[in-house]
């Protein structure tokens, strides 16, 4: 039982121990890894997986209970924790999120350190909300936040200033309103004088001239003096009323006679337009206490409306009902309803069709002229009458105005109401027709072929036949009526020249401009626009679009011809130029790039088929896509050829270059351009130069 040593052979343990991780462990459950711990450099935990530990020990195994140990988490752990051979777990719980190094070294039994040890880099991920998008997210909410608020403050501010404004401005409006009217009232009444010492030599001259040469024309200038006068007592009407001025003055009268009159006067212009009109009552005699000049202009206001936007075949009703008082001892209304089978009026536009100047359609397209005056006024005679008036449309089914009068006299004022008895007999309106009859001629002139042809695409008929009466001795004029229909005539019959006005329905005339400038069956024909615009803009605007000339309304025809005829003479000069040239397409004939293409595009397909000797007209029509008539009178516009002629023109042409080159004898070049037999070639040859094909190579040689 005694042992024995010597204590001098007995030496220290020198060895450094490795350090090693053993095990991993989450929520004190060991967690299987892909790979050893011990060879793992890193570990990606969830946010949730915030409770783990690690295991470690030391590879010595002399006197294995004497190692040591120490460990700390680098960004958790200030200090090193030691710990012995019986507590070698380290345990960490509800670290947040981010990166940390776990570390741990130790001793043998002699306390020799391994101080590197080893280490694992752990990563904890935070919660979604503490993602990196997260905060992008917040940054982005942020910025909107503050974005709204600002644009909040912004708009207040602007409203504050609008409002401000609109205060400010409410005063000035109204002077500016007051000056608006006393201008009206003022130029009306200076028009007046004017349009009287027109109106009046006029009328004298129908009476003396009628029957005459001079009688349409006459006729004409009567009806839109006419016209102009009624628009400026529009124009003082509604003046007076603004100021508050125009007064009415009743008397009590049986208004059955006074409305059918009032209708009957559309009746020409009824069976002129194809349009049927009726009028309807219940009975003969209704006694209304009326303004008769007012309740005229409400009617022929109303009426006017109502042909103006209705189509042709179209009805139009005149309806008068004597309504039934509400209580026993009232005096009832008068019912007037003017309904039409017109385009009727967008149902978000019928609350401002009342208001002065305001129109449903304020383009220049737009189908029917107006001035957006009679609605207005309407409105207000009708309410110095103490009635309504009240209107329901709906888009392509008509439109129903519907005036409310009161019966009997105890709305009125006193100084409202005549004194002096009228003549019931002469109550009928006397001469009250309208003369709405078409002044165009429906005799067939002789069209003559030789004479240029002009169309004219303009929407006011009057203006048409002036233009028409003026030209039709020198040219074949056509007509249309707008723009669609004028690029129809114009793709059909090729015009030599069209007028075009600028404002008109469907297709206004600079669309129409550039539509037919930018086809190629049209593009070379001049165009001159008319319009009554006459600032700068407008007629660069008409101009750009490829106009050759622009007129501004009024203009004196003689203007106009002149303008036409210099037109048509620079085409003239260009197919003589095209003539004289012998390139095929000379560089300065000045045409439009796209009459230049189409000229090359037809040279080309005609030297494409030099050797065909089934190549004519038919094949050249197709190849360029057009049809023979329009190909025909396109060549004829451009270089006053047929299309046969230009095919013969362009293969002598290029014989004629040929020949100047000496690129061969008479005979190869003829057959090369197309002529199967030497003497036609001669003779065509000939006829176009004024020399034979020899002659000309002499002369070519000899320098001439």
């Amino acid at each position: 039982g005694i042992s024995s040593f010597y204590p001098e052979q007995i030496q220290d343990n020198p060895i450094i121990p490795n350090i090693i991780l053993t095990s991993f462990k989450k929520f004190n459950e060991e967690v299987q890894l892909d790979t050893a711990i011990s060879y793992k450099s890193q570990i990606t935990l969830s946010p949730n997986e915030n409770v783990f530990s690690f295991e470690f020990t030391a590879l010595n195994f002399i006197n294995a209970e004497e190692n040591k140990f120490a460990y700390k988490m680098d960004g958790f752990n200030k200090d090193w924790i030691t710990t012995d051979a019986s507590n070698r777990i380290a345990s960490y719980t509800n670290l947040d999120p981010g990166d940390y190094t776990f570390r741990v070294k130790g001793s043998n039994n002699d306390g020799v350190w391994n101080e590197t040890g080893t280490s694992i880099k752990i990563t904890i991920l935070p919660p979604w909300w503490r993602t990196v998008w997260a905060y992008g997210v917040y940054i982005l909410a942020l910025g909107f936040a503050f974005y709204r608020y600002r644009n909040f403050e912004l708009n207040r501010a602007k409203l504050n200033q609008k409002y401000e404004m609109e205060h400010f401005e409410a005063t000035k409006l109204k002077e500016m309103d007051q000056v608006k009217s006393r201008f009206f009232a003022n130029i009306s009444h200076e028009f007046r004088t004017p349009l009287t010492l027109i109106l009046g030599p006029l009328g004298k001259m129908l009476g003396k001239l009628k029957g005459s040469e001079w009688d349409q024309d006459l006729n004409l200038m009567q009806r839109q003096a006419k016209q102009l006068l009624d628009l400026v007592t529009q124009l003082l009407d509604l003046s007076k009323l603004e100021a508050g001025k125009m007064k009415i003055l009743v008397s009590q009268r049986n208004i059955v006679p006074l409305l059918k009159g009032l209708t009957q006067s559309f009746a020409s212009l009824a069976d002129r337009d194809n349009k049927t009109l009726s009028f309807i009552t219940e009975l003969e005699d209704i006694q209304v206490h009326v303004d008769r000049d007012a309740m005229t202009k409400i009617i022929n206001n109303l009426l006017s409306n109502a042909f103006k936007f209705t189509e042709s075949g179209a009805a139009i009703q005149v309806d008068v009902q004597n309504l039934q008082p509400a209580k026993p001892d009232g005096n009832g209304h008068l019912s007037i309803t003017i309904r039409d089978d017109g385009i009727g009026i967008p149902e978000e536009r019928l609350n401002q069709i009342f208001d002065r100047f305001y129109q449903v359609d304020n383009s220049e397209t737009r189908e029917r002229e107006g001035t957006g005056i009679g609605l207005a006024l309407t409105r207000e005679l009708v309410e110095l009458h103490h009635g309504s008036i009240e209107v329901s449309s709906a888009e392509s089914t008509g439109t129903t105005f519907t005036i409310t009068l009161p019966l009997g006299a105890d709305h009125l004022k006193p100084e409202e109401v005549s004194d002096s008895a009228e003549d019931l007999a002469d109550e009928a309106l006397e001469d009250q027709l309208v003369d709405e009859t078409d002044v165009t001629s429906s005799s067939q002139t002789v069209v003559d072929e030789s004479q240029p042809i002009l169309l004219i695409v303009e929407d006011n008929p009057d203006v048409r036949n002036y233009i028409k009466s003026d030209l039709n001795d020198h040219y074949n004029c056509h007509e249309a009526v707008d723009g669609e229909a004028g690029l129809e005539q114009a793709l059909d019959l090729i015009p030599d020249l069209i007028i075009s006005d600028v404002m008109m329905p469907k297709m206004d005339g600079v669309e129409f401009c550039r539509r037919i400038k930018t086809e190629e069956r049209t593009s070379h024909i001049p165009v001159i626009l008319l319009t009554a615009k006459a600032d700068l803009e407008s007629k660069l605007e008409g101009l750009e679009t490829g106009a050759d000339d622009y007129l501004t309304k009024p203009f004196e025809v003689e203007e106009l011809q002149v303008r036409i005829k210099n037109l048509i003479e620079q085409r003239e000069l260009l197919r003589e130029r095209f003539k004289q040239d012998l390139s095929l397409v000379p560089a300065d004939l000045n045409l439009p790039s796209m009459d230049e293409q189409f000229l090359e595009k037809a040279i080309g397909i005609i030297s494409d088929h030099f050797s065909d000797q089934k190549f004519n007209v038919d094949v050249f029509s197709r190849k360029i896509f057009m049809s023979r008539q329009h190909l025909h009178r396109k060549l004829k516009s451009i270089t006053g050829r047929t299309a046969v002629e230009f095919i013969r023109f362009i293969r002598l042409k290029s014989a004629a270059l040929l020949l100047r080159k000496e690129q061969g004898t008479i005979s190869e070049i003829a057959y090369e351009v197309g002529f199967s037999s030497l003497p036609h070639f001669s003779r065509a040859f000939h006829d176009e130069f004024g020399c034979s094909p020899s002659a000309y190579l002499a002369k070519h040689k000899a320098g001439d």
